[in-house]
């Protein structure tokens, strides 16, 4: 099936594909660095107060991803886990829409899965500093 897209929809989608190529080629900079030089980028919220942000745990979760050891992820950042499918999801759908009609604005589903993620984000963070739900904070 060969599908032929009007030239705005064209741009549109070219834009898109730029985009995700820049930012793949930051990630992969990334990696080859941190595999090469075991360093990662430092937490400033950790280092500063001591405290896990809820991002902590994040390069090494992708790390963990690109060996497929999803296992070790989870346990690096198990919120992340549980929201990359739907951050996937809804980012795949409004470049679709974006492509099709030209139309940055967010909808209300995309809008209430960003309020429900913050708040989920927020008590996350919390839990994962407290003594009670210290399995949360990333495996060191």
């Amino acid at each position: 099936m060969v599908v032929f897209l009007d030239e705005q929809k064209k741009n549109r989608a070219i834009l898109i594909l730029k985009k995700i190529a820049i930012v793949l080629s930051v990630c992969i900079l990334y990696v080859v660095f941190v595999k090469i030089t075991g360093v990662g980028i430092p937490c400033l919220i950790k280092t500063v107060t001591g405290k896990y942000c809820p991002g902590c745990g994040i390069s090494r979760m992708f790390l963990a991803m690109l060996e497929l050891d999803f296992k070790k992820a989870f346990a690096y950042n198990p919120l992340l886990m549980v929201l990359l499918p739907f951050c996937m999801f809804f980012g795949v759908r409004r470049g679709i829409i974006y492509i099709n009609s030209g139309n940055k604005e967010s909808d209300l589903s995309e809008q209430i899965f960003i309020i429900m993620a913050f708040i989920v984000t927020v008590a996350f963070w919390i839990m994962r500093n407290t003594e009670a739900f210290a399995f949360l904070a990333p495996v060191v």
